[in-house]
């Protein structure tokens, strides 16, 4: 994943499956992830 650093995610049903998967990764690419659901 490219560089996120200064970015805000918010990842909409992030508590599993793919929405879990991109709440992480973003993440670990330095974005700032709000998760809802």
């Amino acid at each position: 994943m490219a560089d996120m650093a200064n970015r805000k995610v918010l990842v909409v049903g992030g508590s599993s499956g793919m929405g879990l998967a991109l709440a992480r990764q973003s993440l670990e690419a330095g974005a700032e992830v709000v998760i809802a659901g």
